[in-house]
């Protein structure tokens, strides 16, 4: 399965906002958070569950036509 990841954060509160806000938005967000070898610990928003680039492409159009960078990440 793939995700979108709309940011990576070190701010937990910043990447917590950004959840709520997506949330509100209508998006599945999610944070989850990650140790980076040699980079610290890093929250990372996230959106949904796909099963191929071709499902998760209008939520990444969506988001680009919002202002966002998301990627498309396996989950």
């Amino acid at each position: 399965p793939l995700t979108i990841q709309v940011s990576s954060l070190k701010d937990h509160a910043l990447a917590l906002r950004t959840e709520k806000a997506l949330k509100a938005a209508g998006y599945n967000a999610y944070v989850i958070t990650a140790m980076v070898p040699g980079k610290g610990v890093w929250h990372r928003v996230r959106i949904g569950a796909f099963g191929d680039k071709n499902e998760a492409q209008p939520v990444m159009r969506q988001l680009k036509a919002e202002g966002r960078n998301p990627i498309l990440v396996a989950k």
